[in-house]
């Protein structure tokens, strides 16, 4: 993907959140949720697995135990991850409980991946952590 298509591709993403974040209350939580976003990505960046573990929930937790508590694990991530660069394209209520951020990952010039992230939403109005991310390849 080139560097004008990624940018277009920000715009919408960006006009689409707008839209998906019309209320107070939603723009509030879907702020809250790109932080976790932003703070996932960073994690992943310095490999920083006690983060992650912190991030993750429910299911997504349990599968990722064996990962985190691989000593190597940390310079995969840092090895991987150093260079990515991620944009926040959508961010919805999936569920009550739920909020649905879609998310290009850039991880260079010609690749790049989209994923789908839920994130726990509590009642008092703050996010949990990551719950589930889907994966799949965006178009090039």
């Amino acid at each position: 993907m080139s560097g004008w298509q990624l940018k277009l591709v920000g715009i919408v993403g960006l006009a689409v959140s707008f839209a998906a974040a019309s209320s107070g209350a939603a723009t509030s939580t879907c702020d809250q949720a790109a932080r976790v976003i932003d703070s996932y990505y960073q994690s992943l960046q310095t490999g920083d697995v006690v983060a992650l573990r912190e991030l993750f929930r429910g299911r997504l937790a349990q599968r990722r135990t064996e990962l985190l508590n691989n000593p190597n694990y940390s310079g995969h991530l840092i090895e991987r991850f150093q260079r990515v660069e991620h944009q926040i394209l959508n961010c919805v209520h999936a569920q009550p409980d739920r909020i649905q951020i879609d998310v290009l990952e850039a991880l260079n010039v010609d690749e790049s991946i989209q994923k789908r992230f839920y994130l726990q939403y509590l009642d008092e109005g703050s996010i949990s952590g990551i719950t589930n991310i889907l994966l799949s390849l965006a178009d090039n």
